[in-house]
């Protein structure tokens, strides 16, 4: 065998396996649950018990996750910046129209 066609055959077997272990990790999530009831802050969402972990495969997997369909997108500072502008026109008092004459109450 070639070293040419012996690489290529070693870099699509890493890609095949690389992308079939993360179809394998988004096929299985690690459900999030609530802080036991004697724990103090006991309504305290637990996302990971692993978090190096849970932090090591978001790297790992993030040219993936970038992609793949229902990923969580986080917002660019305009997006952000955006909402939050859209987020208090909604809050701030809007004036109420006068009535026009003539109408019944």
């Amino acid at each position: 065998m070639r070293p040419a066609t012996r690489i290529t055959l070693v870099v699509a077997v890493l890609l095949v396996l690389y992308v079939g272990s993360f179809l394998t990790f988004r096929a299985f999530p690690e459900e999030f649950t609530l802080a036991p009831p004697d724990h103090p802050e006991r309504w305290l969402v637990v996302f990971s018990r692993h978090p190096e972990v849970h932090g090591m495969v978001r790297w790992f997997y993030w040219p993936l996750t970038q992609w793949a369909p229902g990923h969580r997108g986080y917002p660019t500072d305009t997006q952000l910046r955006n909402a939050i502008e859209f987020s208090n026109a909604l809050r701030e008092p809007r004036p109420v129209r006068p009535e026009t004459p003539g109408r019944a109450p």
